[in-house]
Formats: structure tokens, C-alpha cells, sequence
């Protein structure tokens, strides 16, 4: 509610150190206003009769979170023979494999990002084990 009053001026952990009461005396003295001004707002809100808890807060309806994506055996073996030639394919590549193996372009350039980020984690793991 703050951000769709306030805007991005607070970031999300000012706001969750704020909710935790875990704030300076500055943080919590440049809040105040701000908030005595919402709470003053979101009472008027309630008083008329506004008792949707996304109209009382001033947030957007949620959109709903697309299901997760499971690969084939076929569309994982594909997915890593292009990853061996190409870890960083272009925009075009990844939309052509897409259309291949028919998922979303999305779902393939997520799964790229992911593999490398894999890749990269296990690289730093071996970097520390024992011999």
C-alpha cells in the first residue's frame, strides 16, 4: 500500500525492517508523515464503507502465477545438446528452440538462465573441495 501511495520510494526491505520494528529513529521519523497521511486515508476508505481489502489498501488485483513447466526426458536432452554448443544463445535462437520443442520462449530463455546459474554455483563448489 505504501509503494501505490508513495510510489518506489521505499524499498522492500525499509518497508520489512519497518514491519519488524527493527528502524532507526531517522527511518522511522522520515516514515511518519507518510504514514499517518495513509492510515488517515485508509480510515476515511473504511468509514465509507470501502471494505475490499484491495481498494482499502490501494494495491492492484493479483495476477495469478503461471504453473511451473515440466520438461520432457526429450526437451531436457535437447535443451542441454544446444547448452553444450551455445550457452548463451541469442534472442532468435532461443525463439527457434522454442518453436522446436514447442514450449514458450520464455520457459527455454528461463531454463538457459537457470543452467548457467547451475553451472556457475557447481564450478564455485568444486573450487573448494578437498582433493
Amino acid at each position: 500500500a505504501l509503494t501505490a501511495t508513495e510510489g518506489p520510494a521505499y524499498s522492500q526491505s525499509a518497508i520489512c525492517r519497518f514491519e519488524k520494528l527493527d528502524i532507526t529513529p531517522k527511518s522511522a521519523q522520515k516514515l511518519k508523515p507518510v504514514l499517518e497521511k495513509w492510515l488517515n486515508e485508509a480510515e476515511l476508505r473504511n468509514q465509507e464503507g470501502q471494505q475490499n481489502l484491495m481498494e482499502f489498501v490501494g494495491g492492484e488485483p493479483s495476477k495469478k502465477r503461471k504453473r511451473r513447466t515440466s520438461f520432457t526426458p526429450q526437451a531436457i536432452e535437447a535443451l542441454n545438446a544446444y547448452f553444450e554448443k551455445n550457452p548463451l544463445p541469442t534472442g532468435q535462437e532461443i525463439t527457434e528452440i522454442a518453436k522446436e520443442l514447442n514450449y514458450d520462449r520464455e520457459v527455454v530463455r528461463v531454463w538457459f538462465c537457470n543452467r548457467r546459474q547451475t553451472l556457475k554455483n557447481t564450478s564455485k563448489l568444486n573450487v573448494f573441495q578437498i582433493p
